[in-house]
């Protein structure tokens, strides 16, 4: 009994598609796509690219907690992260009062983390190095407050 030819055509038409499918990516990049685009997350909605570094959108505090620093963003809710200022911006002076700040972004190693179970390895971290920082006054700080604007 001889095979329908009508059978041959579908399954060769079978064997070319499936190998095509196995020898292509499922997803192929874009036109555009650039390696540096895979090592850099998109820009939060509360903080603009500026200068090199970031920007945020709304008011911004600088609190101590224990000997660190921590920077609270209020804007589409309270954003925190650990802070630092670089060698000319000293945060001491800024402490419980409305500021607008310029950051870079740059990640160290805590050695200071709690351990469960030893041997602990210190663990990266990232945390934003304060570049700039403008004290805001009571009228400027509700004014970028309320549409949580820059």
């Amino acid at each position: 009994m001889r095979d329908h030819p009508k059978s041959q055509t579908l399954a060769l038409l079978t064997a070319f598609w499936l190998f095509g499918c196995a020898a292509t990516p499922l997803f192929d990049k874009p036109k555009n796509w650039d390696e540096r685009n895979r090592l850099q997350p998109p820009t939060p909605t509360w903080e603009k690219q500026r200068d090199g570094g970031y920007e945020h959108y709304g008011v911004g505090t600088i609190e101590n907690v224990g000997n660190r620093y921590l920077l609270s963003l209020d804007c589409q809710g309270i954003q925190r992260v650990y802070a630092k200022g670089n060698q000319d911006v000293q945060l001491d002076k800024y402490l419980r009062t409305f500021v607008r700040v310029r950051y870079v972004y740059t990640t160290v190693m805590n050695p200071h983390i709690r351990c469960l179970q030893p041997p602990c390895h210190p663990v990266p971290e990232t945390i934003a190095v304060i570049t700039h920082i403008e004290p805001l006054n009571d009228a400027k700080a509700t004014r970028a407050q309320n549409p949580c604007i820059p």
